[in-house]
């Protein structure tokens, strides 16, 4: 957020309105030139500033609605200078635009000291975009607020260019953390447990929302929120599930993760873990109520990844709403329904690439049902939003292996209107029926280069690189299921196995890769996998 730069051009009006909106790894961009049109590709390309060559970017998506290309630069460097070029196929017309990764070394200015509570504490003094005001624990304080069910939330923030570091956090009535309508916060190193408080007439249940980290923002955009290498995780009471009768009916009602209401979007959730145990599941681990909307969680020019989550009856991430420029990639999710889910996505476009998945259940002991779905993709709104954006999922592993002996249930995707598929593995422990289902016969849906089992509804045409095979060959195929093990084998291919140098390379999305094509799935032969959770610290499944 240190150097933050966004540099918008708008030259002429043929050349159009065009602006680049970054993140530490990612840039999002907006262009409406004249002559767009849904026939007419917008090619990117970037490079840093002052290096000679330059890099393709995945083309842009054109929503005809707008009239204007949207789209997303991904994996770059932080703190750096880039220059973006964008063409218009069969035009002339062309755009520059210059803008600048946020840079990770915040500058600090006051640092506060936190001893160990049973009070709120409260921080209402903002600092200054050259000089963050840090909140760390006093030297040798373990610093833990315990609010032991007296209050509300353990720490509410109520001002912006702070920095919130290494508290422990536990036993609020409502939420660990309440963080107002403000912008430009950082919260990082946390532990935070036992919060929420019993829903009225339904003992055991937890309250609909609280929160490890319960947000208010007021619609504005950008809120500059960043939410990184925190364990989020036990609420003190959890969710129902799928086939219990609930405040909202059968509809999963309970605590949750992150909420954040109302946000203008252009946040970074990152190397966080959220985690529970039977008894204590969550809702979702991230999201909020308003998904029929151009707004919902997260908002806009989001980036969330390298996250493990796991105990969700509804939803690990759900990105539902707006969706314009989101970004999700390299997130473990287990013990979900629906491990990331994206209904609606009203604007897009949104980018779903190299998570991996575990156990799909909608209630205790039910991993059979055809329920157990892992991407729910696009649904028509029941108050008549039709969901149009464009959602792309590239190099993502899906599964529903065998655990405890027993058969798991369907893995795939649900889906709607406008969907790319490329690189996925999609492998359940029953092969029968679809992996990718209901409505995927829209011609607008492309499909190809996955490997899977099942059946694919899709138009025609689809899969027509794909592979189709019972069971994918795992370099660690003997190997049992458990979640710690997918760092260290389990979910590569093995060597010379049907997938390996398979897929389409994508600009910005598949490299470096070891062979003449990326590999399916969200494992390169011969790399190292993702990190899930906190940086510096193993996660175990509890």
């Amino acid at each position: 957020m240190a150097g933050l730069l966004t540099l918008l051009h708008g030259c002429s009006a043929l050349e159009g309105y065009a602006e680049a909106v970054p993140t530490f790894e990612s840039m999002g961009i907006t262009w409406s030139p004249a002559a767009g049109a849904p026939d007419r590709i917008c090619d990117a390309q970037y490079r840093e500033r002052g290096q000679a060559a330059w890099q393709a970017g995945l083309p842009l998506w054109f929503d005809a609605r707008d009239r204007e290309y949207r789209g997303s630069l991904v994996h770059l460097q932080p703190g750096t200078d880039y220059e973006i070029e964008l063409r218009l196929s069969g035009t002339e017309q062309r755009t520059r635009i210059q803008a600048r990764t946020w840079d990770e070394a915040f500058p600090i200015g006051d640092t506060v000291y936190v001893r160990s509570s049973r009070e709120t504490l409260y921080i209402t003094e903002s600092g200054r975009p050259d000089a963050y005001r840090l909140c760390l624990p006093w030297p040798g304080d373990s610093a833990v607020i315990d609010a032991d069910s007296l209050e509300e939330y353990c720490v509410v923030i109520d001002a912006s260019y702070i920095i919130v570091r290494g508290l422990t956090l536990r036993g609020a009535c409502h939420s660990a953390i309440l963080l107002g309508k403000q912008h430009d916060v950082v919260i990082e190193q946390c532990d935070m447990s036992n919060w929420g408080h019993e829903e009225r007439g339904f003992p055991g249940v937890g309250a609909n929302f609280n929160s490890g980290i319960f947000a208010e923002g007021n619609g504005e955009y950008p809120a500059r929120i960043v939410i990184q290498d925190n364990r989020i995780h036990h609420p003190r009471h959890g969710s129902t599930h799928w086939e219990q009768q609930g405040p909202q009916g059968n509809h999963p009602h309970g605590p949750q993760g992150i909420t954040i209401l109302n946000g203008g979007g252009h946040y970074v959730i990152r190397y966080n873990a959220f985690y529970s145990s039977p008894g204590r599941y969550f809702n979702d681990a991230m999201g909020e109520w308003r998904n029929f909307t151009f707004g919902g969680f997260p908002g806009r020019d989001t980036d969330i990844h390298h996250n493990w989550i796991s105990h969700c009856w509804d939803n690990g991430i759900e990105a539902e709403g707006g969706n314009r420029n989101v970004r999700i990639w390299a997130n473990f999710t287990d013990r979900c329904y629906r491990h990331i889910a994206t209904a609606n996505t009203n604007l897009g476009p949104v980018y779903i690439w190299r998570n991996v998945s575990g156990v799909a259940e909608r209630s205790p002991g039910n991993r059979r049902a055809f329920w157990g779905k892992t991407v729910a993709v696009n649904r028509p709104d029941p108050e008549g939003m039709a969901p149009r954006g464009m959602i792309y999922l590239f190099h993502n592993t899906i599964t529903q292996p065998v655990l405890g002996g027993r058969l798991a249930g369907a893995a795939g995707i649900g889906n709607g209107q406008t969907v790319m598929s490329r690189n996925n593995l999609y492998w359940c422990s029953l092969s029968q029926g679809p992996v990718i289902f209901r409505d995927a016969q829209s011609p607008a849906n492309r499909f190809d280069y996955d490997l899977y089992n099942g059946e694919i509804e899709g138009p025609p045409g689809s899969e027509a690189h794909g592979i189709r095979m019972e069971r994918p060959q795992f370099a660690a195929d003997n190997l049992p299921y458990m979640p710690e093990l997918l760092q260290s084998g389990t979910y590569w291919l093995a060597p010379g196995a049907p997938g390996q140098d398979a897929g389409e390379a994508l600009p910005g999305f598949s490299g470096p890769f070891t062979g003449a094509a990326p590999d399916i799935g969200a494992y390169e032969t011969g790399l190292p996998g993702p990190q899930f959770g906190p940086r510096g610290r193993k996660i175990r499944a509890p």
